[in-house]
């Protein structure tokens, strides 16, 4: 199998409508990709609208225990990493620990 190296970097996500907007749609695209065959379009739905809504988004990005990034190729977001800590954590379960969340296009 032949893999091809792409050249790309991190950016931090800022709170602006285009990021936003951006961010809302990578979220929602790779829980969909991952979880759509695992339960109904209605619960599917229901979940994406309560949780990946830009309102939920914008609070997340002001949260001081976490870090949003968009990983850009060719200028575009490819990717999005997320690292929790403290309060944050949505799963703590170490006192020194991080939770981290990369999903990709």
């Amino acid at each position: 199998m032949m893999t091809k190296q792409v050249q790309g970097h991190f950016r931090a996500v800022t709170s602006s409508p285009q990021d936003l907007a951006q961010l809302e749609a990578i979220m929602r695209e790779t829980f969909t990709d991952t979880f759509a065959s695992e339960q109904s379009a209605e619960d599917l739905n229901a979940f994406l609208d309560k949780n990946y809504n830009q309102p939920v988004l914008k609070r997340e990005l002001a949260d001081q225990d976490s870090e949003t990034f968009f990983y850009k190729v060719d200028g575009q977001p490819a990717a999005y990493l997320k690292v929790n800590w403290n309060a944050a954590q949505t799963e703590k379960q170490f006192e020194n620990a991080l939770e981290i969340h990369m999903n990709i296009i």
